[in-house]
């Protein structure tokens, strides 16, 4: 992101700090926060990275040569993994061990 006053040659480089409901909070060098005026009406100009786009367009890529179903499986074809051992298990915290959910996600 840019920021300059309608007439201005420089420009201050900031970036997006905080999205919320309504309102977008941005954050400049500390010399546009020193010249600031508020209620002073700004031109901002936004710009995009192309980086990350690039990063996700070359997974992408990559992922063709993953088996079918790799990144996205569908809720049927997962497969639960269990570790057979014949120790028995012993758990710190006997709440683990008397709750079957907890002792089987261990």
């Amino acid at each position: 992101i840019y920021a300059t006053w309608p007439g201005a040659t420089s420009k201050y480089r900031g970036y997006v700090h905080k999205v919320e409901l309504e309102t977008v909070l941005l954050k400049f060098d500390p010399t546009f926060h020193e010249t600031f005026v508020p209620r002073k009406q700004y031109d901002i100009e936004f710009t995009f990275n192309r980086y990350p786009l690039r990063h996700q367009h070359r997974a992408l890529e990559l992922s063709q040569d993953l088996p079918k179903g790799a990144l996205f499986p569908l809720s049927g074809l997962l497969k639960s993994h269990h570790i057979a051992t014949d120790k028995p298990l012993n758990l710190y915290d006997p709440d683990v061990a008397r709750n079957p959910e907890q002792k089987q996600a261990v």
